[in-house]
């Protein structure tokens, strides 16, 4: 054999999960300037995923990521009933899970 170990199912789904994520993050930081997409003025620290459970199929698509900064990522999570209502939290239900 080629000494290379075969990824299991759950492997390759974290993989091309994990590179989903790292190319969208390349979008998300050019569009945000480095800056706080819900305060604009902190320096953003994070990335927030709006659609919560992460296994939506286009929950690494760049208009459902946020780059936002530590007190605005707390406060998100802090208050889901505002942040839904504000569009900092999706459902599920919110995105159709094929793109359009």
């Amino acid at each position: 054999g080629s000494g290379m170990k075969r990824r299991t199912p759950q492997q390759e789904r974290r993989a091309l999960w994990n590179r989903a994520f790292e190319q969208a993050k390349v979008i998300v930081r050019a569009r945000s300037g480095g800056r706080c997409e819900r305060c604009r003025t902190a320096i953003a620290t994070a990335f927030h995923h709006k659609l919560m459970g992460r296994t939506h199929p286009r929950c690494n698509e760049h208009e459902h990521i946020a780059h936002v900064c530590l007190l605005c990522h707390t406060e998100i999570h802090g208050h889901p009933a505002q942040a839904h209502e504000a569009g900092w939290l999706l459902h599920d239900w919110d995105v159709p899970r094929d793109a359009a």
